[in-house]
């Protein structure tokens, strides 16, 4: 699973997000329950490719496996609602940071 979370994080950083949907449906394939890192890392992948509704796709993954999300999760749940320029909805993530008790950045 480190090397999944390993390549799979490269590929975030550099937008690769067709490969990171790749190499989690490799995942699958061997019976490996991606961890909420991983899910984040392919999700961030496709929200900074401008794949806004992969990566809230990806996200809806994570709450289907009652993972719990964290800020890294909220943050690019917003970025990807921002990219499709879906101002309510990234607001309504941004206001469920604080019934999380989550605080978000600057």
């Amino acid at each position: 699973v480190i090397s999944f979370t390993n390549v799979i994080g490269h590929c975030s950083h550099h937008e690769e997000w067709e490969r990171a949907l790749d190499f989690l449906h490799e995942m699958k394939q061997c019976n490996l329950q991606p961890s909420l890192q991983i899910i984040n890392h392919v999700a961030a992948a496709c929200a900074n490719a401008n794949q806004p509704v992969r990566a809230l796709r990806i996200m809806e993954l994570a709450e289907k496996k009652s993972l719990q999300l964290n800020l890294v999760s909220y943050q690019i749940q917003m970025t990807a609602y921002r990219r499709a320029r879906n101002w309510a909805k990234a607001e309504e993530v941004f206001v469920a940071l604080a019934s999380k008790s989550l605080q978000p950045t600057i």
